[in-house]
């Protein structure tokens, strides 16, 4: 069966950390009405943001920042460097964080006359991501604070005019939250620029071999004026594992002075063949008993199409992690281990 996509849903626990503007001295939470209640919410960019320091700390060697410019005042990733000879200097064979997560260089235009250039370069995210939406209402904890310790210690020292404390007040949140990631094979590891002529005449090709020592091979075609950059096969599946790894074992996040870390309650994975966040929907808390019904997502996984699966559609290839016993009611969800789930993987990738 073809591999398409690869998607997860995670559950975590975590304080509101990435929080909306103030209103006067109150810092708020970001957040969404569902029906009749109030959910807190942390933003995709956020999130994405956090996934991207977690790879590139945790695997420096396959993942690194690619460079970033400014160009028309505008902040965004650098891809090609004007001169007389333009150079390539972000690629998704060298970068991984272009390739996964997609970049958007627009207009940029340095330089004048024969050394300027003028090209607009956008790239959808393989690996897409959803807002994390907590999954226990927010009833309007609010929490009053000043900076009394800073205020004594400066009084101890007998100032002519003493301080006096500052007080702010910040709504406050602890939830479990769900979270999906959805990976694009069919994008993944594959991208296409298409330059006009005078980029297409101007273009350095001095570091292509360079840029395919990294695992990947860049084709230059002037008929078309296309540049076309496609990562191997054991490089792209380095990739995906190393996606799967980081969701699976936590995602580094602090803000504030506060750490608490991402690291997933529960986790449910599977190969499809369509990328959807099929489970996000499914991943909810009964308002009972607060806890995710697993029979709920038992039916998703037996009645969805887009879930590969072996042995003649009796054996679905999906990995379940449940890492503390009061997330999941109507039982244990028993599927592929996650060495098991890994091989599929990686085997079954093109």
């Amino acid at each position: 069966m073809k591999l398409n996509g690869v998607t997860v849903t995670i559950g975590f626990e975590l304080s509101s950390m990435n929080r909306d503007q103030s209103i006067g001295n109150i810092t708020t939470l970001k957040k969404l009405s569902i029906g009749n209640e109030i959910y807190t919410m942390i933003s995709r960019p956020w999130m994405t943001n956090k996934f991207i320091n977690t790879l590139v700390a945790r695997f420096p060697d396959r993942w690194k920042m690619a460079p970033l410019t400014v160009a028309n005042k505008v902040l965004q990733h650098e891809l090609l460097r004007p001169g007389k000879e333009i150079e390539v200097v972000g690629d998704i064979i060298r970068y991984a964080e272009l390739d996964a997560f997609g970049y958007m260089s627009t207009a940029e235009k340095k330089g004048s006359g024969k050394t300027g250039i003028s090209v607009t370069l956008t790239r959808k995210a393989p690996v897409s991501a959803t807002k994390a939406i907590s999954l226990y209402s927010w009833k309007g904890d609010t929490g009053f604070y000043a900076n009394h310790a800073m205020v004594s210690r400066y009084n101890k020292t007998l100032p002519k005019e003493p301080a006096t404390p500052d007080p702010y007040s910040k709504e406050e949140s602890y939830s479990l939250f769900k979270f999906s990631v959805n990976i694009d094979l069919r994008r993944l590891g594959e991208d296409t620029w298409y330059l006009n002529k005078d980029i297409i005449g101007r273009l350095s090709t001095d570091n292509f071999p360079d840029i395919e020592t990294q695992g990947g091979k860049v084709i230059l075609n002037k008929e078309k004026n296309l540049l076309e950059f496609k990562l191997n096969p054991e490089e792209k599946v380095k990739r995906v594992l190393d996606i799967l790894e980081v969701l699976k074992d936590g995602l580094i996040a602090h803000g504030a002075g506060e750490d608490y870390g991402i690291v997933p309650l529960f986790l449910i994975a599977a190969p499809v063949k369509i990328p959807v966040p099929i489970f996000h929907h499914f991943v909810r808390t009964n308002p009972k008993t607060e806890r995710i019904p697993a029979e709920e997502i038992r039916n998703v996984i037996n009645n969805n199409g887009y879930i590969i699966k072996e042995n003649g559609g009796e054996n679905p290839v999906v990995f379940v992690q449940n890492l503390r016993k009061d997330i999941l009611e109507d039982g244990e969800l028993s599927y592929y281990d996650y060495e098991e789930f890994k091989n599929y993987i990686k085997t079954h990738i093109e």
